[in-house]
Formats: C-alpha cells, sequence, structure tokens
C-alpha cells in the first residue's frame, strides 16, 4: 500500500512540475511547510530529478523550495498575536461555560 502511495505521489509531482514549473515547487513547499501532510521527502527529490533531466536549473529549483517554505512558514505560524488572542478568548469562553 505504501508503494502505491508513493508511486502516486511522485506521478503528481512529476505532472505538477512539468505543467507549472519552478511555481509548481512553490506550492508543493508552501503546502508542506504549512503543515499539510505533503512529503517534502518527495517533492524536493522530484525537483531534484527534474534538475538531472534538465528541466529545472539547480538554483532555480533550491531558490523555488526555499520560496515556498517560506510562504508556508508563514502561513502556518506567520501571526502569532492573532492565534494567541484567539486562544485566549477561547479559554475565556471555557471557563465561563465551566463557571469557573
Amino acid at each position: 500500500m505504501v508503494t502505491s502511495l508513493e508511486t502516486g505521489l511522485i506521478g503528481l509531482f512529476e505532472q505538477i512540475y512539468r505543467s507549472l514549473g519552478y511555481t509548481g515547487i512553490v506550492i508543493a513547499m508552501a503546502l508542506e511547510s504549512a503543515c499539510i501532510p505533503l512529503p517534502s521527502e518527495i517533492i524536493l527529490p522530484m525537483a531534484g530529478w527534474m534538475v538531472s533531466r534538465q528541466v529545472f536549473t539547480f538554483w532555480g529549483a533550491t531558490l523555488a523550495g526555499t520560496l515556498g517554505a517560506v510562504i508556508g512558514s508563514t502561513v502556518a505560524y506567520g501571526d502569532r498575536d492573532a492565534r494567541r488572542s484567539a486562544f485566549a478568548r477561547c479559554l475565556r469562553t471555557l471557563r465561563a461555560d465551566l463557571g469557573a
């Protein structure tokens, strides 16, 4: 079952990279870095394989992967104050509901 999942993901990323180019790497890495379970262990080696086939350049793939990771991390962890205030509101609501 794991082998068929890996085979499917490899084919999917190859299709994405061929149709979207560097943008595909950025999108895939942004999703992975935003805590969506896409394995970077497949995303980046696939980009490296495309570099070896001279579809991408080394530096282009490196920059696209880095940019995607930064975008995804910013989305996942960016607005810390907003998350803290939302968490505080949840705690106040929970305390009020419990009568504490």
